[in-house]
């Protein structure tokens, strides 16, 4: 059984404030303490590890102290976790999984005076002392597959998913809108490796997907499975899209572009309003709107499969995300948000 309770701290360490501070570290700031309970491993580079580079970057740069839990998906392995961080005094506690969500229901009333984020998609409101996360699923599938179905030579778009939970059903269904609209038409086929740990099995999936002829494949699946599927586009010389982190760091050969979360504004907000004592209960999604999303493209070897045409109409398609002059279907997992 994973560990929960082997924590790994980052950021400032021991939480004492560094003998020469950088010259813009907020007073405010100093001996604030972010404690982050992760679902798969900080190496995953996806969801975990994305989270977990910018709490680091930002612990680094602010002074904050981040203290990170990683692997504790199960919420029996999440609860003793969260309580450490609550005993231990944390000033804001982040949950970053929608299998969290039943500790923090439970927890966060019992503790009224300690502000809670959480990662869901259920579509429950919070609680007072809970701001709710999550980022634009719609746009993460329809940006990469806007452009993988018109990567696909055979007409024939793969996606591999992770499971059939929210976010990973309607990243998929905003792929299928984006490769709609960019080649009507467009045969997009789908499979999940019903876990979101074993490589292997997204290593299958990927294979069953290029065994019906998809040979572009998004991978749609975001934690430590999905790393299966970029070893098998890579050494198949598969073009694969990537999600959450810059993919092309694992695959160069294969990844042609990753549609990033940026969490950054997010923490500092997040950080601001609880050091400030101004923390609502209130919802984030992460896009393209606001700067929680960004695309990765275009820099690594695989670049050379995309015609230059396609990589600005790319880049004009992003923009008109930015802008919000693409048309998406309304999210049934966060109404209301992007």
């Amino acid at each position: 059984m994973l560990s929960a309770l082997a924590l790994l701290a980052t950021g400032c360490g021991n939480g004492d404030t560094p003998e020469d501070p950088a010259p813009d570290q907020p007073d405010a700031l100093e001996g604030f303490r972010l404690g982050l309970a992760l679902p798969t491993t900080a190496d995953d580079h996806h969801w975990s590890y994305r989270m977990a580079q910018e709490a680091e970057a930002f612990g680094e740069e602010t002074g904050v102290e981040v203290q990170v839990s990683s692997a504790v998906f199960d919420p029996t392995e999440a609860e003793p976790v969260i309580r450490q961080f609550i005993d231990g005094g944390y000033d804001v506690i982040i949950a970053h999984s929608f299998s969290h969500e039943p500790v923090i229901r439970e927890l966060a009333p019992q503790f009224p005076d300690i502000p809670f984020a959480l990662a869901a998609d259920s579509g429950d409101p919070p609680d007072e002392n809970m701001l709710i996360y999550t980022y634009s699923y719609l746009q993460m599938g329809y940006t990469m597959c806007w452009l993988g179905a018109q990567l696909s030579e055979n007409g024939v778009l793969g996606v591999a998913g992770a499971d059939q939970v929210p976010y990973n059903t309607e990243t998929n269904e905003g792929c299928r809108v984006g490769a709609e609209d960019a080649v009507p038409g467009i045969e997009v086929i789908e499979a999940f490796s019903g876990d979101f740990f074993d490589q292997q099995r997204g290593r299958e999936v990927a294979q069953s997907l290029a065994d019906q002829g998809a040979d572009v494949i998004f991978e749609s699946g975001g934690t430590d499975s999905s790393l299966g599927a970029f070893a098998f586009c890579e050494e198949q010389d598969l073009i694969c899209l990537g999600t959450v982190a810059d993919q092309s760091e694992i695959a160069p050969n294969s990844v042609v572009a990753s549609t990033v979360i940026d969490w950054r504004t997010f923490l500092t907000d997040l950080v601001d309003q609880v050091s400030e004592g101004t923390f609502e209960a209130t919802e984030y999604s992460a896009a393209f709107q606001n700067d929680g999303l960004s695309a990765i493209a275009f820099e690594g070897p695989a670049a050379e499969k995309v015609p230059q045409e396609l990589q600005d109409s790319f880049w004009e398609m992003i923009d008109a995300m930015s802008n919000d002059e693409i048309d998406l279907p309304e999210s049934t997992v966060h109404p209301g948000l992007p």
